[in-house]
Order: structure tokens, then C-alpha cells, then sequence
């Protein structure tokens, strides 16, 4: 079985930070069979993920797996849909 591994960096908590969380559980309750880890990192407590991930706008996702790095930057709204083209 498939499985994701994404990260996700935000800045704070407001209002783009939380919707991007929101989506990202939205995402992870959408991968009905396939299991879904995530991680939400904050570049404001955590500066040095960020420069290790090349992370320089938030909100960003990574897919860590099952392909490396594609990153989805800004708005998430579609990420459901484009997560579900890349297991194809």
C-alpha cells in the first residue's frame, strides 16, 4: 500500500496558517486507504528546517514521499485532487 509523507510550513498562526493546517487534515482524511503522515512545521520556531528545505514563502507542502519534493506553495485548495493525479 502507498503511503504519503508531507510537510508542511507555515509562519505563525494566522489566518493562511490556518487554513493551510485545515487543508492538510482535509488531505490526510481524503487518502482513505493509503496511510498519510504529516508534519507542520513553524519557520518562525523552527528557522533551520526551513533553510534545509529551500522553504522561503509559507504557506509550503512537500510531498517527501511517494515523490520527492514536489512542493505546493500559497494557496492549497486543490492539493486533494493533485495528491490523488500522483499516486496515477
Amino acid at each position: 500500500m502507498e503511503s504519503y509523507s508531507l510537510k508542511l510550513f507555515i509562519s505563525g498562526n494566522g489566518k493562511a496558517s490556518q487554513k493551510a493546517v485545515r487543508i492538510l487534515k482535509d488531505v490526510h482524511n481524503y487518502q482513505g486507504n493509503r496511510q498519510c503522515d504529516f508534519n507542520v512545521v513553524d519557520v518562525v520556531e523552527y528557522p533551520e528546517q526551513a533553510r534545509k528545505y529551500n522553504v522561503f514563502v509559507t504557506p509550503t507542502l512537500i510531498v517527501e514521499s511517494p515523490c520527492r519534493y514536489p512542493r505546493f506553495i500559497g494557496d492549497l485548495s486543490e492539493v486533494c485532487e493533485i495528491l490523488g493525479d500522483l499516486s496515477t
